[in-house]
């Protein structure tokens, strides 16, 4: 009989959009912007329409450089928390690189998401593997 899934990261307890997100290796996540846009897909599998374009902002609170490559957006919507699927619109910009100490940098992710589908949102930020999820939830206008 197999053993117990490991290797799950944590999920911290969910914040609202409009709130900061503190990792417990001392990185702030924001979302300074979340934008109603027409996504336009580029590239097999992408499909153009009602999209949310989401900005991340990532802060290094530490006193060690923090690689962003690692940094993973997913979002879901709906009370079902159903899965958005990322569109490669060119509005898209993921963080990357090399985030000094007291530095921030900026990256947006643009996902589809149905207008009726954005009175529960919820964006889950991850940024180096086993480190616990960032989660911000709330209603998007």
């Amino acid at each position: 009989m197999p053993g117990p899934v490991t290797g799950i990261p944590a999920m911290l307890a969910p914040v609202a959009l409009d709130e900061a997100a503190v990792t417990t290796d001392g990185l702030t996540v924001t979302l300074p912007a979340i934008e109603a846009i027409d996504a336009v897909g580029t590239g097999p599998g992408n499909v153009s329409g009602p999209a949310l374009a989401v900005t991340v902002r990532v802060a290094n609170g530490t006193a060690e450089p923090i690689s962003l490559d690692g940094v993973q957006v997913t979002v879901a919507y709906s009370e079902e928390e159903t899965a958005a699927s990322p569109v490669n619109d060119p509005a898209a910009a993921p963080v990357q690189g090399v985030l000094a100490p007291g530095a921030s940098a900026q990256g947006r992710y643009v996902f589809s998401v149905p207008v009726g589908g954005r009175g529960l949102v919820t964006v889950i930020v991850g940024h180096a593997a086993g480190a616990p999820l960032l989660v911000f939830q709330g209603p998007v206008g």
